[in-house]
């Protein structure tokens, strides 16, 4: 189970992901919320 602050990092992660997003950096965008996806214990790692 996530902490605390692994849900915080994880809600900053996605913040900035999106500012990157909204300001048309989108391969940076994909890369930090990708990062932070990777992140989260128990998630299965599936690459496309």
């Amino acid at each position: 189970m996530a902490s605390d602050q692994d849900n915080g990092d994880l809600l900053l992660c996605g913040i900035y992901a999106r500012r990157e997003a909204v300001y048309g950096n989108m391969d940076h965008a994909r890369r930090v919320f990708d990062m932070a996806l990777l992140s989260l214990p128990g998630l299965p790692l599936v690459r496309s």
